[in-house]
């Protein structure tokens, strides 16, 4: 694992414009991110408490707030910090920032939501089932985690940290991240290929689009259905462990990455 100093470190040294060089279109990738945040399993409704740890420049979290969400973004990186301070006085919306290594950031209030992406969570962690186990008790409705190949554990070995913390409903799904030097699927075809699981993880393999996993888990007590789906697009998971084929075709992807 990397040591954390050299990774905030990293980070700092890329946090102007991060999003902005990061993806083809920034603006539509955060939309339809918040979209899954909002409409995956138990409904999120403006209002609700959403923590974001690993929340990078702080695109997510202002879309959100503006989105009449209560955010807190959690980053272990001072530029990226400070680059999402900037973030959420140019767009006028409140957001609480802070730095910290999510490894050691302490919960004392409760949240309707909590999320992880950026590729952040099982790879940068070092103890990422006792951070789930500490959380889970003031996590009100659910909490989205994102894997890759990165990772050192496999996706079904993270979902088991989920479950082994009680949270319930334990679904996947993977996602699509346009990068600038790819041009971003239409909705439709990102849409259609997400919802077939063999086909997405044969894709991640041959490395024609970059994209991650995105693991979800909910409070037994929460039962806030769901809107049938955003907009056009519904956000579907798929059940753990997975069929043998689709576990296969994660382990591939973990010796070829």
């Amino acid at each position: 694992m990397e040591d954390k100093a050299l990774t905030a470190e990293k980070f700092t040294a890329l946090s102007r414009g991060w999003s902005e060089h990061k993806y083809g279109d920034p603006a539509a990738f955060m939309k339809r991110r918040a979209a899954l945040v909002r409409h995956w399993g138990t409904a999120l409704r403006p209002g609700d408490r959403l923590l974001e740890l690993g929340c990078g420049d702080g695109a997510l979290s202002c879309l959100l707030a503006r989105e009449g969400f209560e955010v807190t973004g959690v980053d272990i990186s001072r530029g990226m910090i400070e680059e999402a301070q900037r973030r959420a006085d140019r767009e006028a919306v409140e957001v609480s920032f802070e730095l910290a290594d999510s490894d050691h950031f302490e919960v004392a209030e409760p949240y309707d939501g909590v999320v992880s992406f950026m590729g952040a969570f099982f790879t940068y962690l070092e103890n990422p089932a006792r951070f789930i186990e500490t959380i889970q008790p003031f996590v009100r409705k659910k909490i989205i985690l994102d894997w890759n190949f990165h990772s050192p554990c496999t996706f079904v070995e993270a979902a088991e940290m989920m479950r082994g913390a009680g949270l319930q409903r334990i679904e996947w799904r993977p996602w699509f991240v346009p990068y600038t030097t790819v041009a971003p699927p239409a909705a439709r075809l990102r849409g259609w290929v997400e919802g077939r699981p063999n086909l997405s993880l044969l894709l991640l393999n041959l490395k024609r689009w970059h994209y991650t996993i995105y693991l979800k888990g909910e409070n037994g007590e929460a039962s806030v259905p769901a809107r049938a789906g955003a907009g056009r697009e519904q956000f579907h998971g798929n059940r753990l462990p997975g069929s043998f084929l689709q576990r296969s075709l994660v382990k591939l992807g973990q010796v070829t990455r």
